[in-house]
């Protein structure tokens, strides 16, 4: 183990059913997934606020099993997957890297050997970079580059579905809405508030005009995300720490970004 790598506790998995741990023999075997298996896979990153504080803002718990793979629950869990190693050093050609950026999400369909089914999950982006050799690439630099060689990650990424809108959205904790501020009219918009696990509890569809838009959901409890819908556009927002949800898209009139 490296200086500086997180400390997994190997005995803390051994405490699980094999039952449990197993979800992939159940698809292999083309069974679906009980009910114990799609909660163990539903708390694999649990993260909720604890609120029984009475200050000012909450802090998280985590309390996913995966977190309880490591003596230090945020700080190694938490940690970002993205690295970068040398493995070559020429001084006529400089240095050469292997690396890795944030994981993202893949979705992959399977239509071999029974019906079509899906397999979701995350997928490390692997690149490769060049330097002079009077430079030194570190995990810090690294995640700052602009530009890197992965030509492979175009066969399994899909296209950018384009421009965001000029957007903010704000969730009130105290009446429940969900308010949309956009520069101009961007047309219909589906509004979802979420729970923790991403489990729509109510919609909301209405069109988007310029200014303020609020959609009245009066819904103050057990929401975690909201996620949002206009066009070929599509995201989510989660809860911070404090409970709050918000964020803002492209680039508003009158902003600094």
């Amino acid at each position: 183990m490296r200086r500086g790598e997180p400390h997994v506790d190997l005995a803390l998995s051994r405490n699980r059913p094999r039952s449990v741990l197993d979800p992939g023999g159940t698809e292999v075997a083309n069974r679906p997934l009980t009910v114990s298996q799609k909660r163990w896979i539903g708390m694999v990153s649990e993260l909720s606020v604890d609120d029984s504080q009475d200050i000012t803002g909450y802090p998280p718990v985590y309390s996913g099993w995966y977190f309880d793979l490591f003596l230090l629950a945020q700080d190694d869990g938490m940690r970002g997957a993205d690295y970068i190693a040398d493995y070559f050093t020429s001084v006529e050609d400089g240095i050469t890297y292997a690396g890795a950026s944030a994981p993202r999400m893949g979705v992959f369909i399977i239509d071999t050997n029974g019906a079509p089914r899906a397999f979701i999950g995350p997928v490390a982006r692997g690149f490769e970079t060049h330097t002079p050799l009077g430079t030194r690439l570190t995990d810090e630099s690294a995640a700052k580059l602009t530009a890197v060689d992965d030509p492979w990650a175009a066969s399994y990424t899909i296209a950018d579905p384009g421009t965001r809108p000029a957007l903010e959205l704000r969730y009130d904790t105290e009446t429940g809405d969900v308010t949309l501020k956009a520069d101009h009219a961007l047309g219909p918009a589906t509004v979802k508030l979420l729970d923790h696990h991403r489990v729509p509890l109510t919609t909301k569809q209405q069109a988007i005009k310029q200014g303020d838009n609020v959609f009245a959901f009066h819904k103050k409890s057990k929401v975690g995300a909201v996620y949002i819908q206009i066009g070929a556009f599509r995201d989510w927002v989660v809860g911070d720490s404090y409970g709050q949800i918000s964020a803002d898209w492209g680039k508003r009139s009158g902003s600094e970004d």
